[in-house]
């Protein structure tokens, strides 16, 4: 009997630890899809499939993993953002000619209309929820806003336009620009929450999050900082420092990734890694994009998410042409 109770104790211990692994595994992977939408990588993945909108074309492309056969929309679809959110049967985008909030179904082929106006910013998905943003010109409409799936249920969250968002427990954490605070929104309350106040948020901008870690930016012209949010300890915490010559940044078991290129383009880029034992951003060799003299195919200097790699894109003519690398397996 007692070896019986044991192996049900250990049982029990074995299957709480796997629940608490696989919880944090689909945070990580939620959040990786979010970061896709609204970077600019051109694309967005859900399982094993990646989307890709060819504005040049102004075809849809579905694939099945990085290589996989390219399956095209028999429609004309043309998105006037990089951000195209992809979930369930659904891939979400901003139609470049109207502006609209438009949902196709990768099942039926049908387009929908979500939401109108003048949106042309990003959006992500989650939860069976839409959130995307207003233009921020000017207009009387600006900031955050969400609604089902179905585009019913819209509803207003911000006044302000807010930089990157991402879910995180139940929660959408955000900063509007030019506020002195991260929020988070919750989903079942539907009601925004100050995360923490700080006077030297108000020149942040989200970028990034990774489990309950809200990555920063503060830009100080020349030189610009780095930060770390513990949305859970509300702690905030400087990480490094960097020059304006860096492009976009990702962040993958808490470790800083970024790109330099020489400002030419079509030629050469350099990766970054942020060496947390160092604190600052050092050469990581193994990141080094070729030249397109040196092959027929220039990689888009864009860095994202693919399930267990980090990917980056590739341009043809100026174009991106909907095919992705890997550069690194996580």
């Amino acid at each position: 009997m007692k070896r019986v109770l044991a192996f049900l104790i250990s049982l029990s211990v074995f299957i709480t630890c796997m629940s608490g692994l696989t919880a944090s595994a689909s945070d990580y992977d939620e959040q990786r899809r979010q970061y896709n939408s609204q970077s600019g990588i051109d694309c967005n993945y859900y399982g094993n499939k990646i989307v890709f909108i060819d504005s040049h074309k102004e075809k849809l492309i579905l694939r099945n993993g990085l290589k996989g056969k390219a399956k095209k929309s028999k429609k004309s679809i043309s998105s006037a953002t990089v951000s195209v959110a992809y979930y369930k049967d659904y891939v979400f985008y901003i139609d470049e000619h109207t502006g609209y909030l438009k949902r196709y179904s990768t099942k039926n082929h049908k387009i929908k209309v979500i939401a109108k106006g003048d949106i042309n910013s990003f959006l992500i998905a989650c939860k069976r929820v839409v959130y995307f943003k207003f233009d921020p010109y000017g207009a009387k409409s600006n900031g955050l806003y969400e609604c089902k799936l179905n585009g019913k249920g819209k509803r207003r969250i911000t006044k302000k336009e807010p930089s990157q968002m991402y879910s995180y427990k139940g929660n959408l954490y955000y900063k509007e620009y030019d506020v002195a605070a991260v929020k988070r929104y919750n989903f079942k309350k539907k009601k925004s929450y100050k995360v923490l106040k700080n006077g030297a948020l108000k020149t942040m901008q989200v970028f990034a999050m990774e489990g309950k870690m809200l990555y920063l930016l503060k830009f100080k012209g020349d030189y610009n900082s780095v930060y770390r949010l513990d949305v859970s300890s509300k702690k905030l915490k400087k990480i490094g420092d960097y020059g304006t010559g860096f492009g976009q940044f990702l962040v993958k078991d808490g470790v800083l990734y970024a790109y330099a290129s020489d400002g030419i383009f079509d030629t050469y880029a350099t990766i970054y890694r942020y060496e947390r034992d160092i604190g600052k951003l050092m050469d990581f060799t193994g990141w080094y994009l070729p030249s397109y003299e040196s092959k027929a195919r220039h990689y888009g200097l864009n860095l994202g998410f693919y399930k267990d790699k980090i990917i980056t894109d590739e341009y043809k003519n100026n174009y991106p042409t909907g095919r992705f690398f890997d550069v690194e397996k996580i």
